[in-house]
């Protein structure tokens, strides 16, 4: 469960559980006050005790802004429900990714078959199309090869081991398959260190 969609459920919870408690006080209050036994003195004082803290709780669930604050907890934490729920169902995140894993591959191809002069690095020449490339998968969760790819002392091997992965990562994603890509990058993690 991702950040987004914790913080409203955290917050719809806190607002049920508040819900859920000023329900009970309220029915405790009543039947605390309507009750009459014979208690101890120390029961009797335990009794008005809580019953000033029940009291209070009630009474601070009757103020304005209490409500106020309350019902805009609750928008907020609608809002962000509604956004996480409406973009799950209209593919925007799958087309994306699918967007992603096409130019993975397109990078992969062309880092696999450029030609440059002896003293270019590929990584050096396409640093910034494979920095997008990586920012862009960080951020729906995949892992990724950080910069130390672009500083390994052999630059032949560091191209094959980024071409494999944006190979393999971008067909998987181009594909559909976000889970497989995502744990296939995790698994190509230990070949990169």
């Amino acid at each position: 469960m991702s950040l987004r969609q914790f913080i409203p459920a955290v917050i719809v919870g806190l607002l049920l559980a508040a819900l859920l408690l000023w329900l009970t006080l309220a029915w405790l209050l009543d039947a605390i006050m309507r009750r009459p036994t014979s208690l101890t003195k120390s029961h009797e004082r335990h009794l008005l005790q809580s019953t000033a803290v029940l009291k209070l709780l009630f009474d601070l669930s009757e103020q304005t802004w209490f409500r106020l604050t309350a019902s805009l907890l609750v928008g907020f934490a609608a809002g962000l429900w509604v956004d996480w729920f409406l973009r799950k169902l209209d593919g925007s995140r799958a087309k994306q990714r699918e967007a992603l894993g096409y130019e993975m591959c397109n990078l992969a191809h062309d880092l696999g078959s450029a030609h440059h002069p002896l003293m270019v690095n590929p990584m050096y020449a396409n640093r910034s199309r494979m920095m997008s490339c990586f920012t862009t998968a960080r951020s729906f969760g995949i892992w990724v090869p950080d910069d130390r790819i672009f500083s390994m002392l052999h630059p032949p091997r560091a191209v094959d081991l980024v071409v494999a992965y944006l190979d393999d990562v971008g067909t998987m994603l181009k594909d559909g398959h976000f889970k497989q890509a995502k744990q296939h990058a995790k698994n190509r993690r230990a070949s990169f260190d």
